[in-house]
């Protein structure tokens, strides 16, 4: 999800880095970001750490709460069915749109972040998995050639990302993450697979699920 206005070099690194912390899982739910401690990783003063802050509060990345800080947000139950209901439509438009128009670049993104997940689920590195698991998702949406379709997918995973990072906990958990890729690589890359969009569909429909239920 892009930040649609300009920022420092400074900033806008620190928001990239947090939105992918995010998207990726690895910040909880109802976390506090700390100010001092961002700063501290990022060897600035506290005002750049601010301003990213406050545009990702624009962007409802995270909550404002005052003087308390910025906090991670917690969807309630019902706020997390709705949103995993649109990402599961718009995931599979993303993946009828990238199919279409996937070229040779594009593949070969796709590709390499797959083997990303799959070097980090044979380490057991689950972090690093999270990490690639996001990439992965990125390049096919990159592959629809569609800046605002891209830019509503990114949106829902930054949305989500908490609650999807809870489904990896072992090493099995990222093994069964790699499979899935497996199965829409096959989707995306092969002729005549158009039959599988219903089972992959049904496949992603049954992961967001489980999500609701950790």
């Amino acid at each position: 999800m892009p930040v649609h206005h300009k920022e420092t070099p400074l900033v806008e690194r620190i928001i990239s880095k947090l939105q992918a912390d995010i998207s990726a899982g690895l910040i909880p739910m109802g976390t506090r970001l700390n100010e001092a401690d961002l700063a501290e990783e990022f060897g600035t003063s506290r005002t750049p750490v601010r301003r990213a802050l406050a545009a990702l509060a624009t962007l409802d990345v995270v909550v404002a709460r005052g003087t308390r800080g910025h906090f991670i947000p917690t969807p309630t139950q019902q706020e997390l069915a709705q949103l995993f209901e649109a990402m599961h439509e718009v995931e599979i438009f993303a993946l009828r749109v990238a199919k279409k128009r996937l070229d040779m670049l594009s593949k070969n993104q796709i590709e390499a972040a797959h083997e990303l997940c799959k070097v980090a689920a044979q380490e057991g590195d689950i972090a690093g998995f999270l990490r690639a698991n996001e990439r992965f998702h990125m390049s096919i949406y990159e592959a629809t050639r569609n800046v605002y379709l891209a830019d509503i997918a990114t949106s829902f995973r930054l949305r989500t990302g908490a609650i999807r990072a809870r489904r990896y906990q072992t090493h099995e958990d990222v093994l069964n993450g790699v499979d899935g890729h497996e199965f829409m690589i096959s989707f995306l890359f092969n002729e005549n697979t158009n039959d599988l969009i219903e089972t992959l569909s049904d496949r992603i429909s049954k992961q967001y699920s489980q999500n609701l239920s950790l």
